[in-house]
């Protein structure tokens, strides 16, 4: 955890309704003594995905979504902080996750505390939005929670999920050499020359695929 925060330049740290802004300076002194060279941000998460909540009781509902309006550039942020400066657990829907997602530099981190019944379906939204691994955080990571309510602590976990290597619409070329090469990393990959050794899917037919079935012979 200290070697993801020591090397980060960049970090977004979301917060909701239910922070005390004059709570904002303290949290980012905390970050800061683990992330020393990094720029910090703080955004409302209303203002992320220009989203409306509701609170009932201790909980915040999404209740809809506007248009989207300006928005941060893609890939802008190394690690994002998300709802751990706020007493109770942002929710999360799949929109906001791919906003998440767009937000993050390729191998960036996205951490949050999720509570332990939703965990297997929150995951499984993570991965489904592009992050390809997604891992519970040890005790040592408890200064990022230091805000959360006791109830909220002990009925939920960090989780750090990390974005692939590559960004949104990266592609590769394929190449039409005929020959074994070696990529970058020195992985070998297999290309193709011509059609000669391609089977034509025409030729494993016969005769009798040929012919049209006799639908009276079926009754």
């Amino acid at each position: 955890m200290d070697e993801i925060f020591a090397r980060a330049k960049s970090i977004l740290v979301i917060w909701a309704d239910d922070v005390d802004p004059e709570n904002l300076p303290t949290f980012q002194d905390t970050i800061q003594t683990k992330a020393k060279q990094a720029h910090i941000a703080f955004e409302n998460v209303q203002m992320l995905l220009d989203c409306k909540f509701k609170k009932k009781g201790k909980y915040f509902f999404i209740i809809f979504y506007l248009k989207k309006k300006a928005r941060r550039a893609t890939s802008s942020f190394d690690i994002i902080l998300f709802g751990l400066v706020s007493k109770r657990d942002i929710p999360t829907t799949i929109d906001l996750l791919n906003e998440l997602f767009r937000l993050l530099r390729p191998n960036g981190h996205l951490i949050t505390h999720i509570e332990h019944v939703k965990q297997s379906q929150i995951v499984d939204h993570f991965k489904m939005c592009g992050f390809n691994s997604c891992n519970p955080l040890d005790a040592n990571s408890s200064f990022l929670i230091q805000n959360k309510d006791d109830d909220v602590k002990k009925l939920g976990s960090l989780w750090l999920c990390q974005k692939p290597s590559f960004d949104i619409g990266y592609s590769v070329p394929l190449r039409n050499t005929g020959q074994v090469s070696s990529t970058s990393g020195g992985k070998k990959t297999w290309t193709v020359d011509d059609d000669d050794d391609l089977i034509d899917t025409d030729e494993l037919l016969d005769e009798n695929d040929r012919k049209k079935p006799d639908v009276k012979s079926k009754f």
